[in-house]
């Protein structure tokens, strides 16, 4: 274990220590504590998550943080918005545009999962 391990479980434990104070469902307890037992290793493995997930959502903050700072919150604190768009800038000087990703055509595209049949 890395000292930064520590000190993220260190933390993590605190915030455990801070919400025990805090009213519980009875049942649900019970129900954990019984799986807890049959299985040994929650506690590592749920801690083990619990700080992936931090540091994932952690760095998905930061990385909205530099996208909005970029001016991608919609044109606001960025580049002027044109009538003419990427079209605009390609034609009067203002640079290659990046292409767009294109748009799923609704009729073959079901949820993300697969490809309606026809």
């Amino acid at each position: 274990m890395t000292p930064q391990e520590r000190q993220m479980l260190d933390g993590l434990f605190e915030r455990v220590r801070t919400a025990a104070n805090g009213p519980r469902d009875a049942e649900a307890e019970r129900y954990i504590a019984d799986a807890a037992r049959a299985t040994p290793s929650a506690a590592y493995v749920l801690a083990q998550t619990v700080l992936v997930q931090q540091q994932a959502l952690e760095n998905a903050a930061k990385h909205i943080q530099d996208l909005e700072s970029r001016g991608g919150s919609g044109g606001a604190g960025g580049e002027p918005t044109s009538f003419l768009g990427n079209l605009g800038r390609s034609l009067f000087g203002g640079g290659p545009s990046a292409p767009q990703p294109p748009t799923p055509d609704p009729r073959t595209y079901n949820s993300g999962y697969a490809p309606q049949q026809r």
